[in-house]
């Protein structure tokens, strides 16, 4: 865990048997190391390989996502810890509704995306002002990084 930020280190410390498998298979299948998780029978794609547009803004989108989500469990307190990590987890699904508005072509998953949009929003605004009123006063920032999924 040499080089991993101390909160990442603390949760994994914190970690089941069955999730330290899964992640070290993940982490076996490239997905920590710069790669892209290997199909079934498939060796893992480099980070280097050529992807489509889309495919790498779901990507970049599920990136920013990450650690923000790992910092909102991190709270204290249990309520607070879901609240904090379910608003960048709502953020990312906004950003990937936008990804297919953007790249899609089919009704159907534009006009799914739309409404992941407003409902999303609508919950992100909701889970905020929860936070304000139960006394979470720590700023939540989106804009963090690390707790990459496929690095460059």
């Amino acid at each position: 865990m040499q080089g991993m930020p101390e909160h990442c280190q603390a949760m994994m410390q914190a970690m089941s048997r069955e999730c330290m498998s899964a992640m070290q298979q993940m982490m076996q299948g490239g997905i920590l190391h710069g790669g892209v998780a290997a199909p079934p029978g498939g060796e893992a794609a480099s980070a280097d390989t050529d992807v489509a547009d889309f495919t790498q803004a779901y990507v970049d989108a599920m990136n920013e996502m990450h650690a923000p989500m790992m910092d909102g469990v991190m709270a204290a307190d249990p309520d607070v810890a879901f609240v904090r990590g379910m608003i960048p987890h709502h953020q990312g699904a906004i950003d990937m509704a936008r990804i297919v508005q953007q790249y899609g072509d089919d009704p159907q998953t534009k006009a799914w995306a739309g409404q992941i949009i407003e409902a999303q929003e609508r919950e992100i605004a909701e889970t905020e002002a929860w936070l304000t009123e139960n006394g979470d006063t720590q700023p939540f920032e989106l804009g963090q990084s690390g707790g990459t999924v496929l690095l460059r």
